[in-house]
């Protein structure tokens, strides 16, 4: 009977330890077709590809064929990026426009099946025409970690933009 209980703990340690997918949302709204994109920066930050997140999102985007505008054009799409690593204790809030605010993500605790889960990384990638202001694409990839690595901003690109579709002109 001992047996029995240490190999079940043994596997739930396992599978708790083991890197789980992304869990991932998209919304599409019209076709992407072979373009030029721009990674948009906050005011005063400078040039947006100078982080490494938006770096890894520049090179998915011209590994799936656009392109990226050089600084003397206005680009097609205009690509905005967030990434957010957060502790297990803290939520996230969206103000609404009657009452309270209302929890969107609810802090997480550890539990049985996932005793080491420390935090959550999430990223948001938006395709918005330039011109238009349309929002042609946007996801959001979100995954619980023990520790942050560098390959996990990696795993949120490729599960965000794996969907996407571009179409030729």
């Amino acid at each position: 009977m001992r047996v029995q209980i240490l190999a079940c703990l043994l596997v739930v340690g396992v599978s708790a330890c083991a890197g789980a997918s992304p869990m991932v949302q998209t919304r599409v709204a019209g076709p992407i077709a072979r373009a030029t994109f721009r990674i948009s920066a906050p005011p005063g930050e400078g040039d947006a590809t100078a982080r490494p997140v938006e770096r890894q999102v520049a090179a998915a985007l011209v590994g799936k064929g656009l392109r990226q505008a050089g600084s003397e054009r206005a680009p097609d799409y205009t690509v905005e990026v967030a990434y957010s690593d957060r502790p297990n204790g803290v939520g996230a809030a969206l103000p609404q426009a009657q009452g309270p605010a209302a929890p969107v993500v609810a802090p997480q605790r550890r539990t049985l099946a996932r005793p080491f889960v420390r935090g959550a990384s999430a990223l948001t990638v938006r395709i918005v025409e330039t011109g238009a202001g349309r929002e042609l694409y946007a996801a959001s990839a979100t995954r619980p970690h023990r520790k942050i690595t560098p390959d996990l901003a990696v795993g949120l690109v490729d599960a965000a933009l794996k969907p996407l579709e571009v179409t030729a002109p």
